[in-house]
C-alpha cells in the first residue's frame, strides 16, 4: 500500500511539474535524456512511447496481450495485476473515510445509501450509537442493552472486511470474463476483464467464445456494448455493485 501511495504521490508530483496534457496521448519529444525510457500513452494503456533516438519519433510500442502499461514501474504488467491496485486503491479511500472524523463532534452521520444499517459510534455516548435506516433521514440514537458499550473496533474490522469480500468476491476477479455460449447470448459483445482493448463474442451455442480485438487506440465501453476511442473510454468496475 506505501508503494501505491508513494506513485500516486510520484505521479501527481510529475502533473503538477510538468503541466503535462491531458487530452494529449502523451508522446515526448526525443533527446538524448529521455533515449529507452518507456512512457504512458495517455490514449491508450495497452502501448507506450519509446524514443530510440534523438531527433526522431518516439515508437508506439503495444504491450503483450492481457497487458498494460503501468507507468509506476515503466513496464507491461497483467491486467489482472492492475485491477488489483485499482481495488486496494479504492478499499485504502474507503477505509480514509470511514476513520476521518470530528473528534469534537458526536459522529452523527448525514445518512445516504452508502451506510444505510452500518453502525456507527457515538463519541459523546458509549452506551449508544448512531443508525441510518432511510437516505435523507436523521441517523438514530439507538442505545445498547445494559451493561453494554458500543465497541467501534469491531464494526470498523467488519466494515474493512465487507468493503474487502465486495471489493474482490463480488464476482471473479481473477477470471476474463468469457461467457458459455448458448442461444441467449449470441452476437453479444462481452467485456474481457483482462484486455480492455478486447471482448467476447458468442456466434454459436455450445462453441467457444470468441476474443475479437477493438480498432488501434480503442477499448471496449460494456455499457455501450462497442468499442470506442481511448480518449471517450472509462475505467469500470468489472463487477456492478450489488442493488438492493
Amino acid at each position: 500500500m506505501k508503494s501505491v501511495i508513494f506513485f500516486a504521490i510520484l505521479a501527481l508530483s510529475c502533473a503538477c511539474i510538468l503541466a503535462c496534457d491531458p487530452d494529449g496521448n502523451n508522446e515526448p519529444q526525443c533527446s538524448s535524456s529521455n533515449l529507452n525510457v518507456p512512457v504512458r500513452n495517455f490514449w491508450d494503456p495497452t502501448r507506450y512511447w519509446l524514443c530510440t533516438a534523438a531527433g526522431a519519433a518516439a515508437e508506439s510500442v503495444r504491450c503483450p496481450d492481457s497487458q498494460g502499461f503501468d507507468s509506476a514501474k515503466g513496464a507491461c504488467v497483467p491486467f489482472d495485476h492492475m485491477k488489483f491496485i485499482i481495488c486496494l486503491t479504492i478499499l485504502s479511500l474507503a477505509v480514509a473515510g470511514v476513520l476521518s472524523c470530528d473528534p469534537d463532534g458526536n459522529n452523527e452521520p448525514q445518512c445516504s445509501a452508502n451506510n444505510l444499517n452500518v453502525p456507527i459510534r457515538n463519541f459523546w455516548d458509549p452506551t449508544h450509537y448512531w443508525l441510518c435506516k432511510s437516505a435523507g433521514a436523521a441517523a438514530e440514537s439507538v442505545r445498547c442493552p445494559d451493561s453494554q458499550g458500543f465497541d467501534s473496533a469491531k464494526v470498523i474490522f467488519f466494515a474493512i472486511l465487507a468493503l474487502s469480500c465486495a471489493c474482490i468476491l463480488a464476482c471473479d476477479p481473477d477470471g476474463n470474463n468469457e461467457p458459455q455460449c448458448s442461444s441467449s447470448n449470441l452476437n453479444v459483445p462481452v467485456r474481457n476483464f483482462w484486455d480492455p482493448t478486447r471482448y467476447w463474442l458468442c456466434t454459436a451455442a455450445g462453441a467457444a467464445a470468441e476474443s475479437v480485438r477493438c480498432p488501434d487506440s480503442q477499448g471496449f465501453d460494456s455499457a455501450k456494448g462497442a468499442c470506442v476511442p481511448f480518449d471517450q473510454w472509462v475505467w469500470t468496475p468489472p463487477c456492478p455493485e450489488a442493488t438492493a
